[in-house]
């Protein structure tokens, strides 16, 4: 037996193991020289071996119980799920179990400890108990979810005036609520295209706040979804969870199953797709527009979007508005449980090379449409400075900003100065100092920066376009969406080698990429088309 499996609360001696291993987040570690050595590629490249396991489960789950497409477990989200990755662990240790090294796995998860427990391991310490934390996260996502109906509900009242200003038959872009965005024409995701074309209208997706959507609807051409909701329904909403029959889940995986339950339910997101589901079925219903064109990335609603919006007559166009992110596999149609049926009758690809990729991932070239960028219209204006500051661009996920901000923390001296610049569309709080700042400016707001350090974000590839040198953030313990296409080669550093690698980097020669490789030039006759637009 190669695998000796304990709690951190009970580690064993050093001299009955070879290397170690921590699944999961865990309380104490042993001796850091035994740790497995770049254990963070070796699990992303085991990551990307289970991608097929992971669409297989998400899409039966969904085909047993439709509801299952309210979780991000379901429709393969890896920004947001870490299903994957306990998958990718477990894949991990059952090749290990044929090693002659004895490798000691400190798990302190309950639920994923008994997954690996059923694989055959040896056990130093029992697992920690679940019950109890079951029923503190059920209570927990309770309280979130009646939270949410009443934010809801208020939103229908203080919004439902907005309702006039789309109308039946008109083109609409259905956008999440960026901060990007105004009043004037300008959207974050279709750049200048609402001014281009004075009949398109804007819908906001129920995820932007009431007062944020008040601000967009100064235009007198923007609604937001939560018009069309019902009072009564908002207060259906605390008690839509997922509710999996494990009974019908692979044995195997049953665990991991149940643990997602848990996760997914510990919090409001099951009613907040539920009601962003509700509100976009009674508007296509009751004001079917003439077409529908919105950020696609293939998450549960959007799928629900695509059935209804289908049944209604209306022409659908879902446009791959950014990256196709390496290992960001909501996008993979094969989780989908009804197949092409909810995938929208035409992508409209920014690039080639994101083409190219949806081919790869199974979709129709014929579906395809290359139709170029509205949210890239021009090459970032910023200048490489090797004495300037780094550029730290946090991800939407908040434990990889934890891990980013960490390691730069411990980097920042005056020669090694941070700049740290969260998520827009989730701000991370943390304690300034001098050589590590926070600046509200994005990267196309800079004007010199030595590097960028980036993970799971399109920053990236702006730092890419301009001229700047990157570098990927490898967390610990979780692989991330890479956006960069393999095409181009990126150093990628964990936090144990973030130092020498920026070191490397400054000295390294300017990165040259060619905007149109990745973003094409517009087309408006193919977006007039997509949107039924007559010139």
């Amino acid at each position: 037996m190669s695998i000796l499996l304990t709690t951190s609360v009970s580690l064993p001696d050093p001299s009955t193991y070879h290397l170690w291993c921590a699944v999961g987040t865990v309380k104490n570690l042993p001796d850091p020289s035994k740790k497995i050595p770049e254990i963070e590629a070796l699990l992303e490249t085991t990551f990307e071996s289970i991608r097929n396991i992971w669409t297989d489960i998400a899409r039966t789950l969904s085909q047993q119980d439709p509801q299952a497409e309210l979780t991000h477990t379901a429709t393969c989200n890896t920004n947001v799920s870490d299903f994957g990755t306990m998958l990718a662990w477990s894949h991990l240790i059952e090749i290990w179990l044929n090693k002659e090294e004895r490798i000691l796995v400190i798990c302190d998860d309950p639920w994923v400890y008994r997954h690996l427990l059923a694989l055959g391991v040896e056990v130093h310490s029992p697992p920690t108990g679940f019950r109890l934390l079951e029923l503190v996260f059920f209570c927990r996502g309770y309280l979130a979810r009646l939270k949410y109906a009443f934010s809801a509900a208020f939103a229908v009242i203080r919004l439902r005036k907005l309702k006039i200003a789309v109308k039946a038959g008109a083109p609409v872009l259905l956008v999440y609520g960026h901060p990007a965005s105004d009043a004037e024409g300008h959207d974050a995701y279709f750049g200048d295209l609402m001014y281009r074309e004075p009949e398109v209208r804007r819908m906001i997706h129920v995820d932007c706040s009431p007062g944020r959507a008040l601000e967009l609807s100064g235009d007198n051409r923007t609604a937001s979804l939560h018009a069309w909701g019902s009072i009564f329904f908002a207060f259906v909403l605390p008690f839509v969870v997922w509710r999996p029959k494990l009974k019908l889940t692979e044995e195997k995986y049953r665990w991991l199953v149940r643990r997602a339950r848990t996760l997914e339910g510990s919090a409001a997101q099951s009613s907040a797709i539920q009601w962003q589901m509700y509100c976009q079925k009674r508007w296509v219903e009751s004001q079917p527009p003439r077409s529908i064109a919105w950020p696609w990335e293939n998450h549960g609603w959007e799928r629900a979007l695509v059935r209804v919006a289908r049944a209604a007559g209306v022409s659908l166009s879902g446009y791959q508005h950014t990256v196709v992110g390496l290992r960001h596999w909501v996008h993979l149609p094969q989780s989908n449980m009804d197949g092409r049926e909810s995938l929208p009758e035409r992508i409209l690809c920014s690039g080639e090379v994101w083409r190219k990729m949806l081919i790869n991932y199974g979709y129709e070239s014929t579906n395809l449409v290359l139709v170029g960028a509205h949210r890239f219209p021009r090459v970032p204006e910023v200048t490489r400075d090797r004495a300037g500051p780094i550029f730290l661009a946090l991800p939407f996920k908040h434990n990889l900003a934890v891990q980013m901000v960490a390691a730069a923390r411990c980097l920042a001296a005056p020669d090694c100065r941070f700049l740290v610049k969260d998520h827009p569309m989730n701000p991370f709080p943390f304690d300034e100092e001098p050589w590590l700042t926070r600046t509200t400016e994005g990267f196309v707001g800079q004007t010199s920066l030595s590097l960028v350090v980036y993970a799971a974000s399109t920053v990236g590839l702006e730092a890419m376009l301009a001229g700047i040198p990157v570098i990927r953030f490898v967390p610990s313990g979780s692989p991330t969406v890479d956006v960069i296409p393999e095409a181009l080669a990126v150093k990628a550093s964990t936090s144990d080698f973030l130092g020498n690698c920026i070191r490397e980097i400054t000295d390294s020669s300017t990165p040259v990429v060619e905007k149109n490789e990745l973003f094409a030039p517009l087309d408006m006759k193919l977006w007039r088309d997509a949107l039924g637009i007559r010139p």
